[in-house]
């Protein structure tokens, strides 16, 4: 199982593969791309949309989306959805630019990488994928609970929009 979505999109593009899971961007650009071909919707922790949401360590205390100023923010990759475009996108849409609220960007590869940046203090936050339960708004998944025994370290300061599910290609 590939986890990098650049990895991912040369082996679509090579033909190296023939049916794979893809996040919603690569899903899209497969399609548009490669001419590969929906097969089916999946859904995260039994929900139909996951969200991009910010998080941090909890001992840092930041608590709003305001205190993420000045910070350093690690990003999984540019073809992640939660983990870059939809973030983005939110903070340009509130009229925010990524390049200068943040103090300095990182790419770290991966969501699983992205919690051990903002554990290790390579990152101030990051921004990953949540599964919130409808109603109550539990966190039902989310990337930085991929950091083990050391994911209660790590908190969510703020959801940053809804994401359509990942799909099933056939390339």
């Amino acid at each position: 199982v590939d986890r990098n979505h650049g990895e991912l999109a040369a082996r679509i593009a090579s033909d190296s593969i023939d049916v794979f899971w893809a996040p919603p961007l690569l899903a899209a650009e497969a399609m548009a791309e490669s001419g590969a071909h929906l097969l089916l919707c999946l859904d995260r922790g039994l929900a139909g949309l996951y969200h991009a949401a910010w998080f941090a360590r909890r001992a840092d205390g930041l608590a709003s989306f305001a205190q993420l100023e000045g910070k350093v923010v690690a990003w999984a990759d540019r073809r992640s959805a939660s983990g870059y475009a939809v973030p983005r996108r939110w903070l340009a849409q509130s009229g925010r630019d990524a390049a200068s609220f943040f103090g300095r960007e990182i790419f770290v590869g991966n969501h699983e990488a992205m919690a051990a940046a903002v554990l290790d203090g390579q990152a101030d936050v990051g921004a990953t994928y949540a599964v919130l339960e409808a109603g109550s708004r539990r966190i039902v998944d989310a990337g930085w609970l991929r950091a083990g025994e050391r994911a209660a370290e790590l908190e969510m300061v703020a959801t940053a929009g809804a994401i359509p599910p990942d799909a099933l290609i056939a390339g």
